[in-house]
């Protein structure tokens, strides 16, 4: 029988690899964290073309000149009687004295609308309390001066 020699090597192969792709991580992570510091601190600049800057201007400046809005009011009746339009406008006169009311013909009816508000969630409270005494009492939409908007 022959001895057999064996010669153990240890092998380094995968130690150099690892230490390679460990080495590679640090500098991708390195890579992005320069990365995202330069990103976060740029800037983004946008530009208007001038056709949208003249719109824009000038409905800014219509909306300043108008003295209009469109709003709501409640109408507490529209009949075709005369005597009935003014006694409700009477009664809601000496009910709301403080508030202002409208009777308008609109051939063939005569309507009755009170208060100016912004929007129709604004009115619901005063039209709930108003339903008591005037059931036919609706939301309407009207052009308002701005000053009579109610708060």
């Amino acid at each position: 029988m022959h001895p057999v020699r064996a010669v153990v090597e240890k092998n380094t192969n995968n130690a150099t690899v690892n230490s390679w792709t460990m080495k590679n991580i640090k500098l991708y992570i390195l890579l992005f964290l320069c990365l995202s510091a330069h990103v976060s601190q740029a800037q983004v600049s946008i530009t208007e073309e001038p056709a949208i800057s003249r719109a824009m201007n000038d409905f800014q400046y219509q909306n300043q000149q108008s003295q209009t809005v469109t709003g709501w009011r409640i109408m507490i009746i529209s009949t075709n009687d005369r005597r009935k339009s003014e006694a409700a406008k009477l009664k809601f006169d000496e009910m709301h004295p403080e508030m202002t009311s409208y009777w308008e013909q609109d051939v063939p009816f005569y309507k009755v609308t009170v208060g100016a508000f912004e929007n129709k969630d604004a009115l619901q409270g005063l039209l709930l309390e108003l339903k008591r005494d005037f059931s036919s009492a609706i939301p309407v939409v009207d052009q308002i001066q701005k000053s009579e908007l109610v708060p």
